[in-house]
């Protein structure tokens, strides 16, 4: 199960539509101490959940991305190692949801179709509230409103199954996001680039703007939150060859662990 949340955060990071010009950010993903006190819980499955999730999805140090969104579809570097990737790993997203991830220092790259959310979801269809909350913010020298927002995620239990006594029934995320006005037309194409908890409800502020900002937390966390922030942004001209693979890399398997198949140590598994 949470594997599969593996699966769907990485697809959020990267997935896109077309667009016409290119839009170019360095995005800085941190997990560290929550800022707000944590409700105590003696609930050991959970903790248990937390763990492993904690153990996958939140980076152990920060990680740097430089983001492009442009007519191909968006192109993310990873710039230290982030889930199965190694550091200098591009991901690209193409318009019609399909991913290809190739690694320079190996010069290989691998495939993948568009995932079925639905299917890796089990069904589950979070439920989330945004609320304005009247506070600005400038980031990236860029003027930014600031909304809290509510996730619950029910546990995905297949048709006839149930969970057992004690385990959770969802997942509880809270945390903020800030949106700026600025670069409104590429807020669709560019909140897809967002990674990990931080994409999920990005729909529902992306219609008022570009997201710059955003702080996750919950149970699901433990006693960490999950920061996303844009550091730098501006429009810039990209070589249209910058969303393809480049010539002479050799096509391999995914890495074991992305969509059930591959194998151990592939391109973009990472490194300890």
């Amino acid at each position: 199960m949470i594997r599969k949340f593996a699966v769907v955060a990485l697809f959020a990071a990267v997935m896109a539509a077309p667009l016409r010009a290119e839009l170019k950010y360095t995005m800085k993903m941190e997990a560290h101490k929550s800022t707000v006190a944590a409700p105590e819980s003696a609930d050991p499955m959970m903790a248990m959940i937390a763990s492993m999730v904690a153990g996958m999805l939140l980076p152990p140090t920060p990680v740097e991305t430089v983001v492009t969104v442009g007519a191909k579809g968006v192109r993310t570097e990873y710039l230290q190692p982030f889930m199965m990737l190694q550091a200098g790993s591009v991901a690209l997203m193409k318009p019609d949801g399909s991913m290809v991830v190739f690694t320079p220092s190996e010069k290989t790259y691998w495939n993948m179709a568009k995932p079925d959310l639905g299917a890796l979801m089990a069904g589950a269809t979070p439920q989330i509230n945004v609320k304005k909350t009247g506070a600005t913010s400038t980031i990236a020298g860029l003027p930014a409103d600031q909304s809290t927002i509510d996730i619950r995620i029910p546990f995905p239990v297949p048709p006839g199954a149930a969970l057992p006594p004690g385990f959770p029934s969802e997942f509880v995320i809270s945390g903020e996001m800030w949106v700026s006005p600025k670069f409104k037309e590429y807020s669709k194409n560019a909140s897809a680039a967002l990674i990990g908890f931080g994409a999920i409800g990005a729909d529902k502020v992306m219609g008022e703007g570009l997201l710059l900002r955003s702080v996750m937390r919950g149970p699901l966390f433990g006693d960490q939150e999950l920061e996303t922030v844009i550091t730098k942004i501006g429009e810039e001209t990209v070589p249209e060859t910058a969303f393809d693979v480049p010539e002479g890399y050799k096509e391999v398997p995914p890495p074991t662990g992305i969509g059930g198949m591959g194998r151990p140590g592939g391109a973009g598994a990472r490194r300890e």
